[in-house]
């Protein structure tokens, strides 16, 4: 399967074309990764700053200008009165550099002319990127209808790279993607081959940024999948009628192998995920509140209980009004409401924690850490619980005073306990309309000045019961079925064999417990049932969205 970079790539001749510019029109890069291909190939990619004829170089193949070093060049007309510069000045840097290495492969990537001084352009092969000149052969607007993230923009580069349409108009265009870009044959092809991709990945993902990207693909290739009824989201394939296809290996096994890969990770590194640090994303959830205040004086922080990246992104289809930003956090482990929500609004490690195995203080824990270390007074402060959200008017909560909030909406937590499988909950979310709901919340918070995030404590994720656990613990009764909390507990190796269960990192945890998941998607229910929940190590369950509405200015 061809990805859109790779299309650019072919067409675009770059295997003899080594120093290109894209005059990006329409924010490709940003939207659908434009630059990835290239940087297989071994392209050094730079962006164009804010700040005029000054390059930003991508040092990594995962992560867009992570870590950047500008590289400055003026223009001729910027240079000093030749009575004052040196009778043969050398070439600016970045000129330089292209000039002195002819085989060097470099990608500029603009958003406009106006961002290519003379002596650049003069070297490169420059390009306009837009939908409309990298597809001639059909209609913009169409394309636009039909076309609204990376992976369908993938797949309809690979049908268009294979049957070369020439010149539709624009209902042959939706034509043409309805019947041969969105077949039931090519959906099942693209969506397993993107999954094995992600099993690559996952196995040489070795930092969080890593793991938001494959999560990120992930998420968008269970909708489509889901869309098209190939699978829930861990059950065995199902292919479509008249699809004659080896099947190898089962959707399941795959995501086995991604969380797999995921778990080992978790094992090994999650005690170092604080020392990572960037400006697009908190990385842990305890740093939520410092994150949006850096960014935001006036904020309200929506925390919709349990929601998964692939519940977000559902919700996201309808919520047509707003450009938002998306990035991720890792929750706490386990991954339970008391101990990950709890962080999330005190700003504290669940070790620091007065009662980290109950909700009892997370209100009180939220406005004292919003007034001792952000440093609003007492009454700019509040705290809405699930119950007020539901009975009380927005009016009745929030007064002309309030610069910092928080909301709890339990509404995809309580649904995620009630649910089977992935479909189900999803079904369940659209017709609940959380959506609609969420989308009149965000528009009377951003009529009265706010800025508006959301995230969540923690996902879920598809299990299946291997035997109930009887027995009290401090947390064995919550709703999780995914984890045991016990304190000195003698008999720990055995339920580790018994349940196929693991002991988890617990440098963030209170100590003096054991803290026990269950391993893969098993779950502490009655043998062979399905439900959906929380509580374990999967990628699902840990990684959750982040998302930032900021009002346009």
């Amino acid at each position: 399967m061809l990805s859109f970079s790779q299309y650019l790539y072919e067409t675009n001749n770059a295997e003899q074309n080594k120093r290109i510019i894209f005059i990006d029109e329409e924010n490709l890069e940003e939207k659908f990764s434009i630059s990835d291909y290239f940087k297989k190939q071994g392209y050094d990619v730079y962006y164009s700053s804010k700040t005029p004829f000054v390059f930003v170089k991508a040092t990594s193949t995962n992560c867009k200008a992570k870590l950047c070093s500008p590289l400055s060049h003026r223009s001729h007309r910027e240079q000093p009165p030749q009575s004052l510069a040196s009778p043969n000045p050398a070439p600016p840097p970045f000129v330089g550099e292209l000039q002195e290495s002819a085989d060097k492969q470099i990608l500029l990537i603009v958003r406009s002319d106006g961002d290519i001084p003379n002596e650049i352009r003069d070297i490169c092969v420059v390009k306009r990127i837009n939908i409309e000149e990298i597809f001639p052969e059909l209609n913009a607007k169409a394309i636009k209808e039909k076309i609204h993230n990376k992976n369908q923009l993938d797949l309809l580069c690979s049908i268009v790279y294979e049957y070369c349409p020439y010149n539709l108009n624009y209902s042959d265009t939706l034509k043409f993607i309805e019947q041969k870009v969105f077949t039931d044959e090519n959906i099942y092809i693209f969506v397993k081959s993107k999954t094995f991709e992600l099993v690559f990945k996952s196995k040489e993902a070795n930092s969080p940024f890593d793991w938001f990207e494959i999560l990120n693909e992930k998420s968008e290739l269970e909708l489509i999948a889901l869309r098209f009824r190939l699978l829930t989201a861990i059950s065995p394939l199902s292919q479509p009628i008249g699809c004659q296809l080896p099947q190898n290996e089962t959707f399941g096994e795959l995501h086995k192998s991604i969380n797999k890969h995921f778990k080992e990770y978790i094992l090994n590194n999650y005690f170092k995920l604080h020392n990572y640090t960037t400006s697009k994303s908190p990385i842990l959830v305890n740093k939520v509140l410092d994150y949006i205040h850096s960014k935001s004086k006036k904020f309200a922080l929506i925390v919709m209980d349990g929601m998964s990246l692939l519940n977000w992104k559902a919700i996201s289809q309808k919520l047509n009004n707003f450009k938002y930003k998306e990035s991720f956090a890792f929750a706490m482990l386990p991954t339970i409401t008391s101990i990950s929500r709890q962080s999330l609004l005190s700003g504290k490690f669940p070790k620091y924690l007065n009662k980290p195995f109950d909700l009892s203080q997370e209100e009180k824990g939220f406005k004292k850490y919003a007034s001792e270390e952000l440093n609003y007074k007492d009454y700019e402060v509040e705290y809405i619980s699930n119950q007020q959200f539901i009975s009380e008017n927005i009016d009745n909560l929030i007064n002309l005073k309030t610069k910092c909030v928080a909301i709890i909406i339990n509404d995809i937590d309580d649904l995620v306990h009630e649910s089977r499988n992935s479909k189900i909950l999803l079904n369940s979310i659209k017709e609940l309309g959380i959506a609609e709901k969420l989308e009149n919340y965000i528009k009377e918070l951003q009529n009265k000045g706010f800025d508006v995030y959301i995230t969540a404590d923690h996902g879920n994720t598809q299990c299946y019961g291997v035997g109930r656990y009887t027995q009290n613990g401090v947390q064995t009764t919550s709703r999780s079925k995914r984890m045991i909390i016990q304190k000195n507990y003698a008999d720990k190796n055995e339920l580790v064999e018994k349940f196929d269960m693991i002991e988890i990192p617990n440098d963030y945890l209170p100590v003096g417990y054991d803290y026990l998941v269950c391993n893969s998607n098993n779950a502490l229910d009655s043998n062979g049932s399905e439900l959906m929940s929380h509580g374990g190590i999967t990628l699902d369950e840990v990684i959750v969205p982040f998302i930032a509405l900021r009002i346009e200015n």
